[in-house]
């Protein structure tokens, strides 16, 4: 899109800087098989407006892809504080993981198993 935006100003740009360049010759110009005589204002309007419009669409372009980027790298950070906030979790929940193993290993007596209340459950 920003690549677009940047040809169609490169176009307008170029359209306009040659128009006043060379503006000393006559040149007729043809349009759906019509002859226009260059001199006459309403011709030159038109271009005008023509030029201009594809500025403008250039510069809209242009002004969007890079608003786009600007939304992209915005929700990239936002997901990677997301990432390395939940990471951060993570390993504080798996020290404190750690240190209740560790004093339930250091104290002898026998680790809890989730699984005996359900197997006692069965026998009966």
């Amino acid at each position: 899109m920003i690549v677009l935006g940047l040809i169609l100003l490169g176009g307008a740009a170029a359209a306009t800087i040659g128009v006043v360049a060379w503006s000393q010759d006559t040149v007729g110009v043809q349009v759906f098989g019509h002859l226009l005589d260059p001199r006459d204002a309403g011709v030159v309007f038109v271009a005008g407006v023509i030029v201009g419009l594809v500025f403008a669409l250039g510069v809209s372009m242009l002004m969007s892809g890079m608003a786009r980027g600007r939304h992209r790298r915005k929700e990239r950070r936002r997901i990677e504080k997301r990432r390395v906030a939940e990471q951060r979790e993570l390993r504080e929940r798996n020290a404190e993981l750690e240190q209740k193993l560790a004093a339930e290993r250091s104290d002898g007596s026998r680790p809890v198993d989730p699984n005996d209340a359900a197997r006692r459950y069965a026998e009966h």
